[in-house]
């Protein structure tokens, strides 16, 4: 059976509350939207096996379109909404895709809507929502191995080693993941959701909108999150709040100027939270913060919901989720204990998009231990990718996108590390000649999505390499030290 959340969704009683058409949509209210906007697709060409880009913020839409994309039997691919063109172009070109949906959603997209010449086209107004169809005429080989499924989700990943890609997550792998988290969490039942992050991510696509989906829940979008909005005092209660560490300072702040709206459940995933922030926000809303832990790749793995108290650890394995720690015996100054964090279960993706799966444990990536009752720690990461808010960043691809300015020589792009151990993007750069700091700023804001873009420039006279050129990163500024994002600092 291919079409298991089809089903959930044609089950479901809930509702989404869209901020931005203003109203509360009801379940059979979306499916009669998704039967109608299914059928505008298939006149347009949409035909089975298609990759369809979904280029769409947190509105009702959302669910709507990608509900349309599986009945059709086409393949939805989620990715960010506020992704550049280039950016976006050069992703439908590796991948295949030919089609794409976008939302134009004011101050969230960065697309240019030319008239009369732009290759979106109006589509059919659903939901309170106008949408836009691209097709993408040239001929194109889809780099997808050929399978019996269709209908299946593929989430845009950088990889757990590095290499970007795209995660090919079954609809069964999709509605086990929210098993796992309605099995194990019990308030995720007739609940009012809010999801802060965007859909297109692993993190609020499964806890957020499929939860919600199995567990006759309403689900709150909103496509640009204003906490002062978000926590008015006039709005319904949330039990469940879904969010990344970059929000849980700002959040405990306002709450300590304001009267704000009951919260009674919150949740964040992406990247760990500092301790400091973690008090902070438990005292202001006198409840405890939650973390869940996961990957695109696996979806959730553990969550530390009904664990014992601390901020160390990441919690217990989810319901349906197997954790082993495999000792590869390459960071002995951890620990004994201490290997690659490998996961089992029925919501992992049934492959990378050009590389279909065929082992039984996952390895994350991740090195951690695990305690005798099961507590997870995590001490880091076996490669260098760059986690941003809970984003994942590929250096080589930023760095790609540098070398294409005239002016830069080379270039190396790497972590950096504020004092509250959050990582930022960096880039050290040798010039042919002086370049203005915010004209190479814009030059990078032009080609990559926000999260991407380099936040500390260094320029330097030389980049310092290995007889067979491999960066020694340990030797560049800022690679052992806090700092201050938006500033360039030279090292000539």
């Amino acid at each position: 059976m291919t079409n298991e959340l089809l089903q959930a969704w044609e089950e479901w009683n809930g509702s989404v509350d869209c901020e931005h058409t203003k109203r509360t949509w009801s379940a059979s209210e979306l499916r009669e939207s998704v039967c109608c906007f299914a059928q505008t697709l298939q006149a347009a060409g949409l035909r089975e096996n298609d990759i369809v880009a979904l280029v769409l913020g947190n509105t009702v839409g959302f669910p709507v379109a990608l509900m349309a994309c599986l009945r059709l039997r086409c393949d939805p691919l989620l990715l960010h909404a506020a992704i550049p063109e280039p950016e976006l172009d050069a992703i439908l070109t590796t991948v295949g895709a030919r089609w794409a949906l976008h939302d134009f959603i004011a101050d969230v997209s960065r697309i240019e809507l030319s008239l009369g010449t732009s290759p979106w086209k109006v589509v059919r107004k659903m939901a309170g929502m106008q949408l836009y169809l691209r097709h993408l005429s040239r001929s194109l080989t889809t780099i997808r191995p050929k399978t019996s499924e269709s209908g299946t989700i593929l989430h845009a990943t950088s990889g757990t080693y590095g290499n970007p890609n795209l995660c090919d997550r079954p609809q069964r792998a999709a509605i086990a993941e929210a098993n796992n988290y309605t099995n194990t969490i019990g308030i995720l039942s007739h609940a009012h959701i809010v999801a802060t992050t965007p859909l297109h991510h692993a993190f609020a696509f499964g806890f957020c909108l499929i939860s919600a989906i199995i567990s006759d829940s309403t689900l709150e979008l909103r496509p640009i999150l204003h906490p002062r909005k978000l926590l008015r005092a006039d709005r319904p209660p949330i039990d469940v709040l879904a969010l990344v560490p970059p929000m849980i300072p700002l959040l405990a702040q306002l709450r300590s100027k304001c009267i704000t709206r009951e919260l009674r459940h919150t949740f964040f995933a992406g990247a760990p939270c500092h301790e400091q922030s973690a008090t902070a926000f438990e005292s202001a809303f006198e409840r405890p913060l939650h973390q869940i832990y996961g990957s695109t790749e696996t979806g959730g793995i553990a969550t530390s919901y009904g664990a014992s108290r601390g901020h160390d650890g990441v919690g217990q394995a989810l319901d349906g989720v197997s954790i082993r720690i495999e000792d590869t015996g390459q960071h002995p100054e951890l620990g004994a204990d201490v290997g690659i964090v490998s996961v089992r279960s029925a919501s992992m993706m049934a492959g990378y998009l050009d590389a279909p799966m065929a082992i039984e444990f996952w390895r994350t990536g991740d090195l951690g231990r695990q305690s005798a009752t099961g507590e997870l720690t995590l001490l880091g990461r076996e490669r260098d990718i760059i986690n941003v808010g809970g984003s994942k960043v590929d250096p080589r691809e930023v760095e790609e996108v540098l070398r294409r300015h005239p002016e830069v020589l080379d270039v190396v792009v790497y972590a950096g590390t504020r004092e509250d151990n959050s990582q930022f993007v960096q880039a050290a750069l040798r010039l042919h000649s002086a370049v203005d700091y915010s004209k190479l700023r814009e030059f990078c804001e032009s080609q990559l999505t926000s999260y991407k873009v380099p936040q500390v420039l260094h320029w330097v006279s030389s980049i310092p390499r290995t007889p067979s050129g491999k960066c020694r990163i340990n030797e560049l500024p800022g690679a052992d030290v806090g700092l201050s994002p938006d500033v360039a600092r030279p090292h000539r």
